[in-house]
């Protein structure tokens, strides 16, 4: 076989680029292009229906196949209107889309590995488990819109379970539905845990939420490992959501007038996804080259070509440190997780008992497969960048106009305000605002590090999922106060100090942040290891100094003060209170700001504390 001249590769992979990211209009050449580039396998048959055939799925009504080799009536009727099957064939999934008159109609999608039952259930994501839609409605319902666009990161999505699967029992399909399963035993542990413990919050008196309230937060995702979903948004796979911004005021409207809010709609989901890093099947183009799913090892993830980030948004920029891609979870090595329901002996399907996970170095399958692991957060989250690093989360990838067009979630495009507030938070630390009401306001950042808009995590550390999405929890609780709070400011306040041109965006200035990841990164592991406690007590009495220095320099002005003392709390001052922020709730540090800390929690509204202040 003739190598590829190499000449040749860069305006392929150019072609490929463009081919992927404008898939085109639906169509079934279009579909059958794209599902190649994909590494599928297509072919096409004719089919009929019965002329007297009532409505429903054409897959009911089908008679006999025309000029293909399956010319064998499948019905007893009269023929009618003729059906363009496409099939999409892969090492293991089998996809067929059915045109009627140019029309996709139909779409099915089966599978050659059968999954193996957990406690005599399968959470199947391709057939949707319990309430959950198929793939297959998924898939037509993206076919059915004008373009292929939503279709297309579906396909991707498949083709990766699909060419990057090892054999049963050891398939990327049998993985997600055992990490389902697990993932249902953190939330049923977490709930007996919080049952366990009701009359604490409702006899904590700084605490603005009471227990039955914490109860439905964990319930429907506001709290602990968050809620288990699948095939959301017109998205397929495997969902965790994890926060609902105005939650309160959503129930609340929902209970009275049955009227569903945007926030409602659109939650923060981490969702579920496999890169492609370790085994490597071949495929010429492959889409981790396009788009950057794949989270570069040498730290250029989010980066343009050659590493190159001088025309990044606001915001982006890198972390990542090396550390083999076949580092096990440092978690307990012991206890009964070895169930039956797969092929051959020692299947583990049970990775979680009682508060423990219970992989360990001996699981070499499942850590292998463990590491293909990634979240892609959805909306992405303005973070520190620091955060990951101390949950041992080492690569990472943040928001840019490389990785735009994979991760298309309206609410990412729909903040502007915050990504401009955060750009000037990176430059000074701290902005000055004037509120409508013409109150002065001045908000710093005490984070030590500069904040991300966090895209993608690679990740394969389970036991610390938890302490991930209670952190990023904390974070999209403390957004969206920020978010209200611009929205209360003056529209001739400028985030940069200076008249912002027309259609000028504010960039994150690289020269004036941190360093990156890669640099100190001894130093780095070597505090995130430091036991926190040992110095709160210091760091809460130097940012009250802090505070009250601002408070004295700046006459007249409110002072709010923001800060990461620990992983899963946020410091949150105003003049008057002190907030911790923990698990989206904010706790008053005394009785007296008990009041400011359920108006926090419940409307998200910092203007209303600052007003009842004065």
């Amino acid at each position: 076989m003739p190598t590829v001249d190499p000449e040749l590769l860069a305006p392929l992979s150019k072609i490929s680029e463009i081919l992927l990211k404008r898939p085109g209009k639906v169509s079934l050449e279009s579909i059958k292009r794209l599902s190649n580039i994909y590494g599928f396998e297509t072919f096409t048959d004719t089919l009929a229906l019965e002329d007297n055939a009532e409505g429903g799925s054409t897959s009911k009504n089908l008679v006999y196949t025309i000029g293909s080799h399956a010319g064998t009536p499948m019905n007893q009727g009269t023929p009618g209107p003729l059906v363009d099957r496409l099939s999409l064939s892969g090492k293991i999934l089998l996809i067929d889309i059915d045109f009627l008159e140019g029309i996709v109609k139909n779409v099915s999608i089966s599978s050659a590995i059968n999954l193996q039952p957990i406690d005599g259930e399968t959470y199947d994501f391709l057939e949707g488990w319990r309430k959950f839609e198929p793939v297959g409605k998924i898939l037509l319902r993206n076919l059915q819109s004008s373009t292929l666009d939503q279709f297309n990161k579906n396909l991707r999505i498949l083709s990766q379970f699909d060419r990057l699967s090892m054999n049963p029992p050891d398939d990327l399909f049998n993985l997600f539905n055992q990490l389902t399963y697990n993932l249902v035993d953190v939330y049923r542990y977490q709930k007996e845990k919080l049952e366990e413990n009701l009359g604490e919050y409702d006899s904590d008196q700084c605490c603005p939420l009471s227990g039955e309230e914490v109860e439905r937060d964990l319930r429907e995702g506001c709290g602990g490992i968050g809620q288990i979903l699948m095939n959301q948004q017109n998205k397929i796979g495997l969902f965790l959501k994890i926060w609902e911004d105005n939650r309160f005021v959503s129930r609340r409207l929902d209970e009275i007038k049955k009227v569903k809010t945007v926030e409602s709609l659109n939650p923060y989901l981490i969702h579920f996804k496999i890169t492609e890093n370790i085994h490597g099947d071949a495929m010429e183009v492959t889409p981790e080259a396009v788009d950057g799913e794949s989270i570069d090892e040498s730290g250029a993830a989010g980066m343009g070509e050659a590493g190159d980030n001088d025309n990044a948004d606001a915001g982006t920029g890198t972390a990542a440190v090396t550390q083999s891609a076949d580092t096990p979870m440092d978690v307990r090595e012991s206890g009964p997780a070895v169930v039956g329901g797969g092929k051959g002996t020692g299947l583990k399907v049970k990775w979680f008992d009682n508060g423990d996970w219970l992989i360990n170095s001996n699981d070499t399958m499942l850590n292998a497969n463990l590491n293909l692991l990634v979240l892609e957060l959805c909306p992405s989250i303005w973070i520190p960048k620091d955060l990951p690093m101390e949950l041992g989360l080492q690569d990472y990838e943040v928001r840019s106009t490389n990785n735009n067009f994979f991760n298309n979630n309206q609410q990412d495009m729909e903040d502007p305000i915050l990504d401009r507030f955060y750009s000037q938070i990176n430059r000074s630390h701290s902005i000055d605002l004037k509120l409508e009401s013409g109150r002065k306001l001045r908000v710093s950042f005490l984070v030590g590090c500069p904040m991300v808009k966090i895209f993608k995590i690679t990740f394969n550390r389970l036991n610390r999922l938890s302490d991930l999405v209670v952190a990023l929890r904390n974070w999209c609780l403390l957004n969206s106060v920020m978010r209200k709070l611009l929205i209360h400011a003056d529209q001739e306040t400028n985030f940069d100090g200076s008249a912002k041109r027309d259609g000028e965006d504010n960039k994150v200035d690289a020269n004036n942040s941190p360093a990156n990841a890669e640099d100190g990164t001894d130093d780095e592991n070597e505090l995130a290891n430091i036991d926190e406690d040992l110095r709160l007590d210091d760091v809460m009495k130097e940012y009250s100094g802090l505070l009250e220095a601002e408070s004295n320099d700046v006459n007249g002005t409110d002072i709010i003060s923001i800060g990461n003392l620990q992983l899963d709390e946020v410091m949150f001052m105003t003049n008057n209170h002190s907030f911790k922020i923990k698990n989206g709730i904010f706790h008053a540090s005394d009785i007296k700001g008990a009041r400011a800390a359920q108006v926090l929690t419940k409307t998200e509204e910092l203007a209303e504390v600052l007003y009842a202040s004065k």
